[in-house]
């Protein structure tokens, strides 16, 4: 589908986590106003001028074709896909799903995860469920039989701070890309201080774990939170939006802001708490980013706002990349039925300034 490009006023922030309740017609609900006098912030937002946009519809005036053409480059490590090392993609890749993607911005996940699984040695990613069509990004989750000897996980002996790779012959396996730094022919795409926005649906499902999310980029390279030589400087992970199921399919959404370890293994957060969102809905999630603040939100409603030094937290001064995953939430027995084929939709990412 084509979109249109626009440029939306931001009023409101609830600076308190809280469960917010809202509708399919956008947080019109009395939990989530947009009244300064309810707490909101009395400027207008800052960020109005669009500065790069996927919408997801292949090559546009003023893209590069090259970019849709060219090979894709492919993770194959992801306990953090900013410090993997890229090699090739498999060989059962099929390149038609995602010839409409931009392979200049986007690198494809093709690893074990090492995150969100249950247990962890359960779910990998393959370029084969990344797939753009009729203007939208789709990620989706699928069963598949482990065949005997099959190895999904860790090597016995493998090092999750080296250059290792791990098991990827999972029963699940999902899509993921993000648009962390590769080389000079795939610049990748990263943001300081603005904001980023994105439209998307969720699906529901016990088990399923969408998320849209950041990495701090230092030079193209962001630090896995469990490495012991990890520096200040690195902090840093904005949730756009996360999210659980519960029984009767409401979706949980979660926006935070984790701060990363000033000391190895160290961590601070900060959120709007539970969102209550309805399935299968189209939502625009973002964040905004200034010099010593940010501002999460869902629609034209800001759901959480977090300060510099509020409740422990730092912010640090980098830029961050995107990610998008669709993964399985930890701790939780799930119907495999009701989580095989399920789809992590996304419309457009669009940064502004």
């Amino acid at each position: 589908m084509k979109k249109t490009l626009f440029s939306l006023s931001f009023i409101l922030s609830l600076s308190a986590c809280m469960e917010i309740d809202v509708n399919p017609k956008a947080f019109t609900g009395a939990r989530c106003s947009n009244r300064l006098s309810d707490g909101g912030p009395a400027e207008k937002s800052p960020y109005q001028t669009l500065i790069w946009a996927d919408e997801f519809n292949g090559p546009e005036p003023g893209d590069d074709p090259s970019c849709f053409t060219r090979a894709p480059q492919c993770a194959n490590r992801l306990d953090w896909p900013g410090t993997s090392a890229e090699s090739n993609c498999p060989k059962d890749m099929d390149a038609n799903n995602f010839r409409n993607l931009n392979k200049c911005t986007w690198k494809l996940w093709n690893s074990f995860s090492m995150f969100d699984a249950n247990p962890k040695d359960k779910l990998a990613y393959h370029p084969n469920q990344v797939r753009v069509r009729g203007g939208t990004l789709a990620l989706t989750i699928n069963y598949r039989p482990q065949k005997p000897g099959a190895k999904c996980g860790m090597v016995p002996g493998s090092d999750p701070n080296s250059n290792d790779h791990f098991g990827k012959e999972c029963e699940w396996i999902s899509g993921g890309i993000d648009s962390s730094h590769f080389d000079g022919n795939s610049p990748g795409r990263n943001i300081k201080n603005g904001r980023i926005e994105m439209r998307a649906k969720l699906p529901p499902g016990i088990g399923l774990y969408p998320a849209l999310w950041t990495w701090a980029d230092n030079a193209g390279k962001g630090t896995p939170h469990s490495n012991p030589k990890q520096r200040p400087a690195f902090s840093g992970e904005y949730d756009i939006i996360e999210a659980t199921s519960n029984s009767s399919g409401i979706i949980h959404g979660f926006q935070t802001y984790h701060d990363w370890g000033y000391a190895p293994k160290s961590h601070q957060q900060a959120g709007s708490g539970k969102i209550f969102l309805d399935p299968n809905t189209w939502y625009r999630f973002g964040v905004e980013r200034y010099q010593n603040k940010m501002r999460f939100y869902v629609d034209d409603c800001y759901t959480y706002e977090v300060e510099a030094d509020d409740k422990g937290i730092r912010l640090n001064s980098l830029a961050h990349y995107i990610l998008m995953n669709l993964s399985l939430e930890k701790g939780v027995a799930f119907q495999a039925k009701e989580v095989d084929g399920k789809i992590l939709e996304v419309d457009y990412v669009r940064l502004y300034q």
